[in-house]
């Protein structure tokens, strides 16, 4: 419906899905051959390095590689343009993506070949919409970047040869499905591809008329050759998420659609998706289970995340939905699982689809997960089509048989047969196999052990945000708001952290902890390597890393004394520190003052009135008592205007102590428990008390300061005119 769960809706006449990305990539190339006017490419990631076809056809003219290919078909087509939009990428992703990408698509490609990077989305967001299109008249939309590391055949082997990046590494089986569509649905695309290029650069593209598009005896031209057509003449909508900025509201129609689609579900409902996270869709699903009549569901999941940062958040944030639909089905109609492939490292395909099925109903492929920056942060684009004829529910259906049959590694009708039979969950239970390929029941695997444990892991808006960045709601979620009003805070927290220290301390001697923590082990594993200069580096550049991810300081520093020794560990967790807020200092300065005051709420005008003051006992208050986060409090510091020199020099003082008191107090108290010495025990106790004392005096001696000099202005105008005089 559009103006509530789609954009809009438009004829395709022709429409077929292509699973993995063996078959996108020749689809691609096959059209962008016959490209006259234009081609659109919108990526989240797009790799100019990417081979389209495996093995490369030895008698093709054009190259194989996506930049040099593009570069020859303008020049081989004199009226032909292309233009590439790739999401201005955060930091986070500097070491898996071409760097520098504008050069390899601009300066080494004809000046008709138009690349852009696009930032313009909320604070946080990404540009994640997969779209290409070519002349209008034929579009692709999907999971699929046109990028390194997604390439692979559905028959998904364990080792392939052909499964490797620019530079002969291997990578894990990738599953993912892109659609192809032509006719007004690509015309539709292509509106909201100019869109997006007006929105990223302010030009202004033309559409391809249908004359130009060379549209013979009503077939559309670019349509890939090798590819069949599935469906004709189906009318499809076209979902978006668009994230608050500037002026433009926020589009939630990928959400709407998805909880639209499962209450409407009557006998199945088929999943495939990278993430869980959806607080919204989950919730969703979770009503469906509870009623007593309803749809089965079977959602495809992959058994892990892709690198240690998503393992420890996105993978438990899906855990804690995982068992939240649990407990909702109550009359076994779920299924979640991972395909399996024997002899592959992990055992699991790495599932990247966006994918879901409706009965013989609806069906829709997108860029969207089920994630909640999904449903309102990231730009997304997802196509879907309804089964309002014969030949569009036998689609449909024929769509999810293809799916679950490739996951099992049987043909389609095999599967369809014991479906019919045997409903979806049923069929599936009767057809999987335990030392083939199959789908198995997924059992998340328990998160590494990191400071980024179940126990300790924020809120989701923190992690996946649902919107666009609100400062305070930000500050609401990582400071209490007892807190907020107490630079000191309430006697019960300081007794609840001792008890805490004091039930760590038991449960590390009583139990194997102090077998696994010994720090006799851990110096003997850490001595090849504590006297090496590389590894300081290592460690000062790990908090420049941390301090861009809003990682806890204390933590890092804590880390660094137990595995260099107080010696080392406090020049080197100095250093690391005042680098990491130089840099965060640096962002602030770039994002100014109006975006902060604009932004920000209470507690971000509480920061900006400290930091106006601009002095150094200002900073020194700040960092001693915990208003925010290290790396928020730098921003906000650059951004407010703070002179440098006083904002480097009240931090260096600010971090001092706490530094030494971690490294020397911490480092003491696990040298004593370990060696079970109560001299040494009482020793260290003694240090911590008589640190805490000297922590809590100071920062109550420079509240009352900061207190006076807020209450009092006039005070310090009138001691400023005398200095003047």
């Amino acid at each position: 419906m559009p103006g509530r769960n789609c954009w809009r809706t438009a004829r395709a006449s022709r429409l077929s899905v292509l699973v993995d990305a063996d078959a996108y990539y020749r689809a691609f190339a096959d059209a962008a051959r016959q490209a006259q006017r234009q081609i659109l490419i919108l990526g989240w990631d797009i790799d100019s390095r990417l081979e389209l076809t495996r093995p490369e056809d030895p008698n093709d003219a054009l190259p194989n590689r996506l930049g040099p290919f593009l570069d020859k078909l303008v020049r081989l087509t004199p009226d032909l343009k292309v233009y590439v939009l790739e999401w201005d990428f955060s930091l986070i992703y500097a070491l898996e993506r071409e760097v520098p990408s504008r050069a390899s698509f601009g300066a080494r490609t004809h000046r008709r070949v138009h690349f852009k990077l696009d930032a313009e989305h909320p604070v946080g967001a990404s540009q994640h919409q997969k779209v290409v299109v070519i002349d209008d008249s034929v579009a692709f939309c999907g999971g699929l970047d046109l990028a390194e590391s997604r390439w692979d055949t559905p028959e998904h082997a364990a080792r392939n040869p052909l499964r490797r990046t620019h530079d002969g590494k291997p990578y894990a089986p990738f599953h993912d499905v892109q659609l192809v569509v032509a006719g007004e649905a690509a015309c539709a695309l292509g509106d909201l591809a100019r869109e997006r290029w007006r929105t990223a650069t302010g030009r202004r593209l033309a559409p391809v008329t249908r004359r130009e598009a060379n549209v013979i005896d009503g077939s559309e031209l670019p349509w890939p050759r090798d590819v069949g057509v599935e469906l004709r003449n189906v009318d499809v909508g076209i979902s978006r998420t668009l994230g608050t900025h500037g002026k433009r509201v926020e589009v939630r129609e990928v959400e709407r659609l998805y909880i639209d689609s499962i209450a409407a579900a009557k006998t199945r409902v088929y999943i495939e998706s990278q993430y869980l996270t959806s607080r919204s869709v989950t919730q969703a699903l979770a009503t469906s289970l509870t009623a007593p009549t309803g749809p089965e569901v079977v959602m495809v999941l992959p058994r892990i995340a892709s690198g240690w940062l998503e393992e420890n958040t996105m993978s438990i944030l899906r855990g804690r939905l995982l068992e939240l639909l649990a407990r909702a089905d109550q009359h076994k109609r779920l299924r979640v699982l991972c395909p399996t492939m024997p002899g592959l490292e992990g055992g699991c395909i790495n599932v990247h689809s966006k994918v879901m099925v409706i009965d013989d109903r609806l069906a829709r492929i997108g860029s969207s997960n089920l994630s909640n920056r999904s449903m309102g942060l990231d730009s997304e684009c997802d196509v879907s089509w309804e089964g309002t004829t014969f030949a569009a529910r036998e689609h449909i259906d024929g769509l999810r048989h293809r799916l679950i049959a490739e996951h099992l590694g049987l043909a389609p009708d095999v599967y369809a047969q014991a479906e019919e039979r045997l409903g979806m969950i049923g069929a599936i239970d009767s057809l999987r196999q335990n030392d083939a390929r199959s789908l198995a029941t997924l059992v998340p695997p328990t998160p590494t052990p990191s400071l980024l444990a179940n126990d300790v892991l924020p809120n989701e808006r923190l992690v996946d945000p649902e919107s666009a960045l609100d400062v305070d709601r930000v500050l609401d979620t990582l400071l209490p708001e007892e807190q907020a009003r107490s630079a000191s805070g309430p006697l019960w927290r300081t007794i609840a952290i001792v008890l805490s220290m004091v039930v760590l301390t038991l449960v590390y001697r009583f139990t194997p902890l102090h077998e696994v923590l010994d720090p006799k082990r851990l110096a003997q594993l850490a001595t090849p390597l504590r006297n090496e200069p590389w590894m300081w580096g290592a460690a000062v550049i790990a908090f420049i890393g941390a301090g861009l991810l809003s990682f806890p300081l204390t933590l890092l520093v804590l880390q660094t004394g137990l595995v260099f020794g107080a010696l080392r560990g406090i020049p080197i967790a100095f250093t690391g520190a005042l680098l990491s807020g130089t840099l965060t200092y640096g962002i602030g300065r770039l994002i100014g003052k109006d975006t902060i005051q604009r932004r920000g709420g209470r507690r971000m005008r509480y920061l900006v009135s400290r930091f106006r003051k601009s002095g150094v006992v200002a900073v020194i208050s700040v960092r001693l008592m915990p208003i925010a986060p290290f790396s928020i409090v730098n921003v906000i510091a650059g951004a407010t205007g703070v002179r440098f020199s006083r904002f480097f020099l009240g931090t260096a003082i600010g971090l001092l102590p706490g530094i030494i008191s971690i490294n020397v107090f911490g480092a003491s108290v696990f040298e004593a428990v370990a060696t079970r010495d109560p001299k040494g025990l009482a020793t260290a106790a003694a240090v911590g008390i008589g640190l805490l004392c000297v922590g809590l005096w100071l920062r109550r001696r420079l509240g009352r300061r900061v207190h006076k000099r807020d209450m009092y202005p006039e005070r310090r105008g009138a001691a400023a005119q005398g200095v003047r005089a």
